[in-house]
């Protein structure tokens, strides 16, 4: 018992040797646009998302950032459907480590798959938490994240029942990349 709690002890020592890097290197990522992709599950529904971001204003607070996404409904045979997002992020960096700590919220549309019932594009909104471990301080900056939240639209309009897509909890976990201005 008393090997596995120094085991552990010296596990989480190493890992914030990893994470007391020059912060300032990271902080400098607000200057830069980011690229990313992930995986997504929304309402039930399995995705790919592919998401840019635009440099951080107001004082490094603020960003706004746009995604697509291929979805996958699972009440249908894993028909394919389309889904984007713009949203208002805000965040700040933790003062200990390398991670930021941000809400997002916006606009959530979906293009339905064909044969539903429907031709409509779909709106709706959507909120999260994020996190980002900024890893490693190269031209790129490889950053990990991970967003839980929720979101929905209408199933049509007019309110007559049908499929709902992106209903409820949502979870996107990825690998994001932040242009390094030196």
């Amino acid at each position: 018992m008393k090997k596995c709690i120094v085991v552990v002890l010296l596990s989480l020592l190493c890992m914030s040797l990893g994470f007391s890097q020059d912060l300032q290197a990271f902080q400098s990522s607000a200057r830069s646009f980011s690229i990313g992709t992930g995986l997504v599950e929304s309402g039930g529904d399995f995705g790919l998302q592919l998401n840019v971001a635009t440099p951080w204003f107001a004082h490094g607070a603020v960003s706004v950032k746009a995604a697509g996404m291929m979805m996958y409904d699972a009440s249908a045979d894993w028909k394919t459907y389309w889904a984007c997002k713009l949203g208002v992020v805000g965040g700040s960096f933790m003062s200990s480590a390398n991670i930021r700590l941000y809400g997002e919220g916006g606009m959530l549309c979906v293009f339905p798959p064909a044969g539903n019932g429907t031709q409509e594009i779909l709106f709706g909104g959507y909120g999260h938490f994020g996190f980002e471990f900024f890893i490693g301080d190269s031209a790129w900056i490889p950053v990990y994240f991970m967003e839980l939240g929720a979101g929905g639209v209408r199933p049509s309009i007019g309110g007559t029942g049908g499929e709902r897509f992106m209903n409820g909890f949502s979870a996107t976990v990825g690998l994001r990349w932040v242009l390094h201005w030196r």
